[in-house]
């Protein structure tokens, strides 16, 4: 974005009439000043302050992660800590209202004496609203089972469907939250034999490949030309075709993972046939990809004894060098929720 460059004159007339800090470079006001500023307009919460930051062009989006020297929004707002029920009893009282989505959530907090920002208050145990109101989204092949069950097989029927169900284990975007879902014609559309069906016929032909199979199956009515995306139970071609390894346990799985330096899927996904692996470890491990992956980044006392390691005590030494220690977040405040100043602390 160009930056506009003010006349001396028009830079005068703005500095005398109060208009200064409304045009040129943005700054943020001070902690103490956007502290005062806060609970002089009488904000009494992070949610509050989020509506009205936009109203005044020195506050900041984001305090806990722009000051360095923030502690918490109790002491920002200069209010005094408010007792809320443990995480675990906010979770049941959320599950008796029948509490099952944020937006619920917003309209009946204040009736059953809940925290309107739980991530603030509940922020050592927060994962996020799904975890806190325990609704788990349904696994992929219970997603895929679904659709096909309904005879879903395009986007616009999967969000009238949604709109309809109003099920808060349904994402909206399945496309996006599922790793494996490869579009909605191939990977929903029913086929005339079911999966233990194609299953036998297969193997009642002989065929004990995938190219085989690719090669044969139009012999056969009734089976899909890609069997891995059309049928849920699917968990990998020798399984479909009896020719089955038992898979590792997870445990030796991650190691292999681990050792091989597989972070992320794509990676996964180029070498899991050299190292012998499933092809859907998700399916197989009944587990996220997430979950089947080692973290990305190091543990808090891990992270903190290789910053002091390299004495990266200072915040500017932290971002021009942290990329040079595998294993160190980018923006440490975030990941590990705390201060800059509690992070290189030694003390839990």
């Amino acid at each position: 974005m160009k930056q506009t460059i003010l006349s001396p004159e028009l830079s005068q007339l703005l500095l005398q009439a109060g208009l200064a800090d409304h045009f040129g470079p943005r700054k943020f006001f001070t902690l103490q000043d956007a502290s005062t500023w806060a609970q002089q307009h009488n904000i009494t919460s992070s949610l509050t302050y989020d509506k009205i930051r936009k109203t005044e062009r020195r506050l900041h989006s984001n305090p806990p992660t722009y000051y360095s020297d923030w502690i918490s929004w109790d002491h920002f707002l200069n209010r005094k800590p408010r007792s809320f029920p443990p995480y675990s009893e906010a979770q049941k009282l959320t599950k008796i209202a029948g509490i099952t989505s944020e937006a619920q959530y917003n309209k009946s907090f204040k009736q059953l004496r809940l925290p309107s920002d739980p991530r603030e208050v509940y922020k050592k145990q927060w994962i996020d609203f799904d975890h806190f109101l325990d609704v788990t989204p349904l696994l992929y092949p219970e997603f895929l089972a679904l659709c096909q069950q309904h005879g879903i097989h395009t986007y616009t029927a999967y969000q009238r469907f949604y709109a309809e169900q109003k099920n808060p284990r349904l994402r909206t975007q399945p496309g996006h939250f599922y790793p494996e879902f490869k579009g909605w014609g191939r990977t929903t559309r029913g086929f005339t034999h079911t999966y233990s069906q194609a299953q036998r016929l297969t193997r009642e032909a002989g065929i004990t490949t995938c190219i085989q199979y690719h090669n044969r199956y139009k012999t056969i009515p009734g089976l899909p030309g890609n069997p891995k995306k059309i049928y849920f139970e699917w968990l990998d071609w020798p399984t479909f075709l009896g020719t089955t390894k038992k898979p590792l346990p997870l445990k030796q799985f991650k190691i292999v993972i681990q050792k091989k330096k597989v972070i992320n899927l794509t990676i996964y996904r180029e070498s899991y046939k050299k190292l012998d692996l499933p092809s859907d470890p998700w399916r197989i491990y009944h587990r996220p990809w997430a979950q089947l992956i080692p973290p990305r980044f190091k543990s808090l006392s891990q992270a903190r004894r290789l910053t002091h390691k390299a004495g990266l005590l200072k915040w500017t030494d932290y971002k021009a060098k942290y990329k040079n220690i595998p294993g160190l977040p980018a923006n440490p405040q975030t990941y590990y929720k705390m201060t800059w100043r509690k992070f290189i602390s030694r003390s839990p």
